[in-house]
């Protein structure tokens, strides 16, 4: 039995192309492959996820079709991460002579947890956030401020993007806690039962 606690370091959504589980439930480990920088999320490249909270900083400023741009560009980079892991992960399971049918699942699980934690963290809770906040600061500075319009609006951006990397760490801690309880231990038992009932064929 796989705990969350043990799975929230073995993941398929972080997995990378040096660890897999193998058929008999243990981790292989290919000492040949040391990936250590995730390209998606540990480099520069992870800053095209905001894209759309930047957007949503200056909706506000600019036509509703930017905005949407910055949702495409956003999204974008989520179905790039989960392109990524998923290659990762097949060629994990084909260094590791996984067979096809284990492969598949593996790989399965993987972007789907990919997309669903990228889809939450990356897009519809920081973008849900920014709106909120560059909603209600705007209406307190209509409200109590006498500030002329743009300013206003230059104000209302300004704390929207400052916002910004306050949230970040604490979204991504939050939807790693509640996928690691909650779907996380449905993919676990799913490749784990594939795994089991090979080792039995």
């Amino acid at each position: 039995m796989l705990h969350a606690t043990d799975y929230h370091h073995h993941t398929l959504a972080h997995q990378t192309a040096s660890t897999i589980m193998s058929s008999t439930n243990s981790v292989i480990k290919d000492s040949d492959m040391c990936v250590t920088v995730d390209l998606y999320r540990d480099t520069p490249l992870r800053l095209l996820g905001y894209a759309n909270e930047v957007g949503e900083a200056f909706r506000n400023q600019m036509h509703v079709r930017s905005v949407y741009a910055t949702y495409a560009v956003a999204t974008a980079y989520c179905i790039g991460d989960m392109i990524d892991k998923t290659w990762r992960t097949q060629q994990a399971c084909v260094d590791g002579n996984i067979p096809e049918t284990h492969m598949r699942t593996k790989m399965m699980a993987t972007a789907a947890d990919t997309l669903l934690w990228q889809a939450f963290a990356s897009v519809i809770i920081p973008g849900f956030t920014i709106n909120r906040v560059c909603h209600f600061t705007g209406k307190a500075l209509k409200t109590y401020s006498k500030y002329a319009p743009q300013r206003q609006k230059m104000i209302t951006s300004a704390i929207g993007l400052s916002v910004i990397p306050l949230i970040v760490k604490p979204i991504d801690h939050s939807v790693d806690f509640l996928m690691d309880n909650s779907l996380r231990l449905l993919y676990a038992n799913d490749v784990l039962a594939a795994s089991d009932k090979k080792s039995h064929d």
